[in-house]
């Protein structure tokens, strides 16, 4: 019975019917150019490891897309500590926009460097598009 299924499952892969899984990735029409840490309270200065505090955050986007957003959701995560954030923003096909934010319960400062991603973008034609 074993040697029936393999030499059932290889004829089948031989004709196409079986078709390995592939991961399919969508882009983003909205592209994180940077995403950077900083503190409210020091906001032009050059913070310490381990001894500062960060409370905000510094995103670039950029409309690839063809069409003018009219919101964006991007989650961020720094260190074990992860927040999803929205923004009103109307973006025209190719424009770039810096938002800051700073209202976020403080962490300790260990670099500048967050990880964003945009996960939701509402089009001002009424369309979406959500991050798979």
């Amino acid at each position: 019975m074993r040697t029936f299924l393999a030499l059932a499952l290889f004829v089948a892969a031989a004709l196409g019917l079986v078709s390995t899984a592939r991961a399919v990735t969508a882009s983003a029409p909205v592209r994180v150019a940077s995403c950077i840490v900083f503190s409210r309270s020091s906001p032009n200065s050059v913070l310490t490891p381990n001894v500062d505090l960060t409370n905000g955050v510094q995103v670039t986007l950029v409309n690839d897309s063809d069409k003018t957003t009219s919101s964006i959701t991007v989650t961020g995560s720094y260190h074990g500590r992860t927040v999803t954030d929205s923004a009103k923003l109307m973006m025209k096909p190719g424009a770039s926009v810096t938002i800051a934010r700073s209202y976020y319960p403080p962490s300790t400062y260990i670099d500048a460097d967050a990880k964003c991603r945009v996960v939701h973008v509402d089009f001002a034609d009424g369309t979406s598009w959500s991050a798979p």
